[in-house]
């Protein structure tokens, strides 16, 4: 008996009206097949060949091909950029060189602004890519590239093509090459990142799946990401190559990496200003950014006032987990994260002051080992992961940082740590544990030791938005301004919109008492320096240790209270300073801003020393929020979850662009669904909704005002 299918309320009849209404490059996933060595929309037309190698005149050696890019902007404004990264894989090599543009070769000194490669943190290509900088309104080019391959060479492959315009990824494409005949096949997979950063875990946002009784499957996604599925190889296994995987199996399911199998090797990069500028991690999303941090070091007494001098000596090890496995921990609340986010991206900072690194007392000093020691971190009540550094940054030479007098080293550490997120889970605490610190807590010195964590999830409920991570170590030690540029910031080119932005920064102390640790902060986003002021409205101590949240109206909350969990819950986080800054544009920052600033100095020769570790930016973003929401109703318009053979059912499907951001609207989608093979349509059953018919035409009516 065959199930029917009664209303489908979706693609085939509202096509042409959503191709008016709703933006965004696209909300459906189209099943159909494409022509993966084209793309067009969001006002780029990209044709990715490979052509006769003849078009060089004999330049081309054995084992290269030549592959040809007609682009095209169709749009009617410039492109500020567009970036096309070619993939590395295969051992296939570009030949930077070889790029011409419109028939002409690039002169050797314009190849390093056409041409740029992209390499991981051990140094291995990633992808070759180049970049189209100001193409003019129906501009139209053809730029030439030659690629090198390996003598043994696959057969058949896909050469992958990311492209990127105005830093947000737009799609993906392929070209079939031929190469030498070989026994291996590869595979091609469409995907790609759809951010700037170089791993992922957990599914798009872009991929929203609905069941009905388990049986009723429907998806809708990116028609420019779609995902290809391959099935593993069967591969004959040896009882030796199991030995190693049933030693693991013996560890406790806790002892995740969440690094790199070289992490402990990372090089330690030394000096006074690294980092910042351009950002480790820049995304698109419907989500946000949270954070959380807390100290590993801190006071046996004024925890909760603002009276301490930073130099005190009655400091402590904290370490509130119970665990004998540790040797510090606390534990970080963040704001509140709704139900059904997923993460995106999570970066774990860690730093403390490392002494003197020549001392003879091993508990008055970090040495380099010991900072490439792993840290320990678990979600709520989880089981503690190991995580290793992906980078190190030291600075030399801070005054009063050593463990009793003199100067004395600092460090900053971070890891990617989203894939132990993602196995653990999103919770509202975090516990860090075993950062490598200074032990002897009877010093006299301005010494320290925190953690921060940065998270960025997921959630389609949320507005969309295009968030920033900067990492660095920048040391303030002197009453010159330090200044910090943090660059490609992305806000809507008009209209109101909501913005925050935070930094990390340690060492920097209680001043109450201590004229040692005043000093002076601003930041500029496109609106002047505005000065940074303290929990206490104070502009002469901006870094006081604390962790605050600062509302648009100027009101200043710790954290530590804000939000529940913190252990210690400390108001007085010593020598650690995690700010967050809510703002409004156009008035606190402008429209289309590009870059940010930030400048410390301190307040008099002997003003307050410390190391800024990170900066994040948050901005309500220019695109829109579809949602697809597909249910089963019955003849009554119930939503339902169980259906009988036989029975027929109405298949609502409701897209809407659920954005408070009037300056995102959509165009140029298309839907596709395909039903279930189970499912059978009932012919002219199809049918619009009035209130959506009504709503289009308002938004019609709406469009044809602001064209008079």
């Amino acid at each position: 008996m065959k199930q029917v299918l009664k209303c489908f309320n979706v693609v085939t009849m509202i096509t042409l009206l959503l191709s008016i209404i709703l933006p965004s490059p696209s909300a459906f996933a189209e099943i159909n097949k494409k022509s993966w060595d084209e793309l067009q929309g969001n006002d780029v037309k990209i044709k990715a060949e490979q052509v006769n190698t003849e078009i060089y005149r004999g330049e081309v050696a054995k084992r290269e091909h030549v592959f040809q890019y007609t682009i095209e902007n169709t749009g009617d404004t410039p492109i500020q950029e567009l970036v096309l990264k070619q993939s590395n894989e295969n051992k296939i090599t570009f030949l930077s060189q070889s790029v011409k543009v419109n028939g002409e070769k690039l002169p050797e000194n314009k190849v390093a602004d056409f041409y740029v490669e992209e390499k991981d943190k051990g140094g291995k290509l990633l992808s070759s890519n180049l970049k189209i900088r100001d193409l003019k309104s129906h501009e139209k080019m053809t730029v030439l590239i030659k690629a090198s391959r390996t003598q043994h060479f696959n057969k058949e492959y896909k050469q992958k093509i990311s492209v990127q315009k105005d830093q947000v990824q737009i799609g993906n494409m392929s070209v079939d090459v031929e190469g030498i005949p070989s026994e291996e096949k590869v595979a091609a997979n469409a995907d790609e990142e759809a951010d700037s950063s170089k791993k992922e875990v957990g599914p798009s946002a872009n991929n929203t799946i609905k069941k009905v009784d388990e049986k009723l499957k429907v998806s809708v996604e990116d028609e420019n990401n779609p995902t290809s599925k391959t099935e593993p190889s069967k591969q004959t296994v040896t009882e030796a190559e199991k030995q190693p995987e049933k030693e693991a199996v013996k560890q406790s399911v806790a002892e995740v990496q969440a690094a790199s199998e070289n992490a402990s090797k990372v090089q330690i990069q030394t000096g006074d200003k690294q980092g910042f500028g351009d950002p480790l991690y820049s995304t698109i999303a419907a989500g946000n950014l949270v954070q959380t941090g807390n100290v590993t070091l801190g006071l046996t007494t004024d925890h909760y006032g603002r009276q301490s001098m930073g130099y005190k000596t009655n400091k402590m090890t904290v370490d509130v987990d119970n665990d004998n496995s540790t040797f510090n921990s606390s534990t970080g609340a963040f704001p509140n994260i709704p139900a059904g986010s997923k993460v995106k991206k999570a970066y774990l900072f860690w730093t403390a002051a490392m002494g003197t690194v020549t001392s003879t007392n091993v508990n008055q000093r970090v040495s380099d080992n010991d900072v490439r020691q792993p840290v320990k971190m678990k979600m709520g009540n989880k089981e503690y992961a190991e995580v290793r550094a992906d980078s190190i940054r030291k600075a030399d030479y801070l005054p009063y940082i050593s463990n009793y007098s003199g100067s004395g080293a600092g460090y900053v550490a971070y890891a990617d740590v989203t894939n132990v997120i993602a196995q653990q889970g999103i919770s509202q605490t975090l516990t860090v544990a075993n950062v490598p610190q200074i032990k002897d807590v009877t010093g006299g010195g301005y010494y320290w030791g925190n953690w921060n964590l940065i998270l960025v999830y997921e959630n389609y409920k949320e507005t969309v938005k295009d968030m920033k991570i900067w990492e660095g170590l920048v040391s303030q030690k002197s009453t010159a301004w330090t200044d910090i540029s943090v660059n490609k910031i992305n806000t809507p080119k008009e209209g109101a919109f909501k913005a925050k932005f935070s930094y990390f920064s340690s060492q920097g102390d209680p001043a109450e008492k201590d004229g040692y640790a005043y000093d002076y902060g601003e930041y500029d986003f496109g609106a002047g320096y505005i000065k940074i002021k303290n929990i206490n409205g104070k502009d002469n101590d901006a870094n006081d240790s604390s962790m605050t949240e600062v509302q648009v109206d100027g009101t200043n909350e710790f954290v530590t209270k804000k939000y529940p969990g913190y252990k210690p819950d400390w108001t007085n986080s010593f020598s650690t300073d995690i700010h967050t800054y809510h703002l409004e544009g156009p008035t606190q920052v402008k429209n289309d801003l590009k870059e940010g600033k930030m400048r410390f100095r301190a307040y008099g020769g002997g003003g307050d020393i410390y190391v800024l570790n990170n900066a994040t930016f948050v901005t309500e973003h220019n695109a829109p929020n579809l949602q697809v929401d597909k249910k089963a109703l019955d003849s009554a318009g119930k939503e339902i979850k169980d259906v009988k053979a036989g029975e027929e059912f109405t298949y609502q499907i409701e897209v809407k662009n659920d954005t408070k951001n009037n300056q995102a609207p959509v165009s140029n989608v298309k839907g596709f669904d395909k039903l279930d093979d189970r499912l059978e349509y009932v012919p002219g059953s199809i049918n619009m909704c009035l209130e959506v018919i009504k709503e289009i035409k308002q938004i019609m009516q709406a469009m044809m005002k602001q064209s008079l």
